[in-house]
């Protein structure tokens, strides 16, 4: 086993030793940077990508509150309105048709409605 451990050994560190000749220290720094400019502009595409969104949800809000408002406004003149037609149609049965003979309730109905 100890002779097999050995070879191993020596193998492993032939290995190590030509990999650190081929290692030039310059190339390895520029490849880094060079990964490193890379990163960055992915960085940047990703925070342009953020900063659209955010406008684009900025906008959505603003559209979002103008109709909150809209509907929130929009009720209350066409509440007022149904009323002023329910309070017509409540006088006109209670008030005008009982005071019309029978004979004008039926031509007034077929004009009116």
């Amino acid at each position: 086993m100890g002779i097999f451990t050995r070879f191993r050994d020596i193998i492993s560190s032939n290995i190590n030793a030509i990999l650190d000749k081929a290692e030039d220290p310059e190339k390895l720094i520029k490849l880094m940077i060079r990964e490193m400019e890379d990163t960055l502009v992915e960085i940047k595409a990703a925070c342009a990508g953020a900063m659209a969104s955010s406008k684009k949800v900025q906008r959505q809000l603003v559209s979002v509150q103008d109709r909150i408002q809209y509907w929130e406004e929009r009720p209350s003149w066409q509440l007022a309105k149904a009323e002023i037609i329910w309070r017509v149609k409540l006088w006109w049965k209670s008030v005008v048709m009982p005071a019309v003979s029978m004979d004008w309730k039926a031509s007034l109905l077929s004009t009116i409605f």
